[in-house]
């Protein structure tokens, strides 16, 4: 090779290999800061899921479901977003829940699958539709809570295609109700006493009524706990509501009742509740409200219970 030739081979292999060093290096710098931006954005602006936080004081808006009743052992406390480690574990049980139940999807299905209704439905409640006693035993302690196994199915209205809104649990026994849900966010309503027509209907589930306005809807009011309780004055009935996809309350999955289940049924879409249902906790509580957006108004619920004939 002559000195012309070899002068041309040395050039053009340097400049084939700062050419591929600076493909490489210009590759490596535009990486770099890309993956860092998506890092950091996803970190500080991606919500957790809704059933991750709550607001509120788990007291439905003005006049839909189980009026003040929340138990007072969370007086003073509040709800929030979830740590990590227990959003995780709520996301597991929440999948669990919503596979369990997706077969009873309407009334009719979960009728169908052995489910009656204890409380036919309420305005704000829904029904009560259980496969077992109304009267409720006493719970063991012994026994872990699983989220896929609940004592009632809810549903929003009195036809066969009524859907599926969520579940209840139930726990009778000394103390306080057992750890549920992951995180702390679903806190137990209590009941003492419960309307009912004999032993398999519930009359006035969303309140305690007087005996007088009980005899009136053609029943007798039964005292569960509390002096003259039939489970003594030590044990506590206390229940928890989960409001499920796609129809939940998503500022607080655990709220006592819901405010699109209006006197007919469910709300078409169309209604104003839809934009407070649909409300991400992480955006604070619906406009329009004083920051505890479930104050309820004392609305007697009694009125609304359907008595057999």
């Amino acid at each position: 090779m002559n000195a012309t030739r070899r002068l041309v081979f040395v050039t053009l292999a340097a400049t084939a290999v700062l050419a591929c060093g600076g493909v490489e290096e210009k590759q490596a710098t535009s990486r770099a800061p890309a993956v860092t931006t998506t890092s950091v954005s996803k970190a500080t602006t991606t919500p957790p899921p809704y059933y991750c936080n709550a607001v509120g004081t788990g007291i439905p808006p003005g006049g839909h479901g189980n009026g003040s009743h929340v138990s007072d052992i969370y007086a003073g406390k509040s709800k929030g977003p979830l740590t990590e480690a227990n959003c995780k574990a709520m996301t597991r049980q929440w999948k669990r829940v919503v596979a369990a139940t997706k077969k009873f999807d309407t009334r009719a299905k979960g009728e169908a699958a052995g489910w009656h209704a204890a409380a036919e439905y309420i305005v704000g409640l829904g029904t009560h539709h259980t496969r077992g006693s109304v009267i409720p035993t006493e719970t063991d302690p012994s026994v872990e809570f699983d989220p896929s196994k609940p004592n009632f199915l809810i549903y929003g209205g009195f036809e066969g295609d009524a859907p599926l809104m969520g579940v209840a649990y139930t726990y009778l026994g000394p103390g306080l109700p057992p750890e549920g849900y992951a995180g702390g966010n679903d806190w137990w309503h209590e009941h003492t006493t419960i309307c009912m027509a004999g032993r398999d209907k519930i009359l006035a589930g969303a309140e305690t009524i007087s005996d007088e306005a009980c005899a009136k809807l053609g029943g007798f009011n039964f005292r569960l706990t509390g002096p003259g309780g039939f489970f003594g004055e030590k044990n506590h009935f206390y229940m928890l509501h989960a409001w499920l996809p796609p129809h939940d309350y998503r500022p607080d999955v655990f709220v006592s009742g819901n405010p699109c289940l209006l006197d007919k049924g469910l709300a078409p879409k169309s209604h104003p509740c839809w934009a407070q249902v649909s409300r991400d906790p992480s955006l604070g509580p619906p406009p329009g409200t004083d920051g505890h957006e479930h104050a309820q108004d004392g609305h007697d619920m009694s009125h609304d219970a359907t008595v057999e004939s």
